[in-house]
C-alpha cells in the first residue's frame, strides 16, 4: 500500500510536502539530527528494526503508521 510518502533529491516528501527529513547515505536526518532510521535494500529500519515498510521507484510503501519519522 502506498503511504503517500515519496523520496525526491535526497528528500522525504509526505501528502502534505515535504517533512524536513533527508537522506544521506542511507540514513534518515531530521531538525535533530540523526533520527536512527536508515535504509537498507530498500526496506526502512528503525529504532526497533524494519519498519515493514519499503521503497520502490521513489515511492514509500507500506503501513503508514509504522514510518519512524511521522
Amino acid at each position: 500500500m502506498y503511504t503517500g510518502y515519496r523520496i525526491d533529491g535526497g528528500r522525504i516528501y509526505g501528502p502534505s510536502g515535504y517533512t524536513q527529513h533527508w537522506l544521506r547515505d542511507g540514513h534518515v536526518y531530521g531538525p535533530s539530527g540523526y533520527t536512527q532510521c536508515w535504509i537498507r535494500d530498500d526496506r526502512i529500519y528503525g529504532p526497533s528494526g524494519y519498519t515493514q515498510c519499503w521503497i520502490r521507484d521513489d515511492r514509500i510503501y507500506g503501513p503508514k503508521e509504522n514510518l519512524p519519522w511521522t
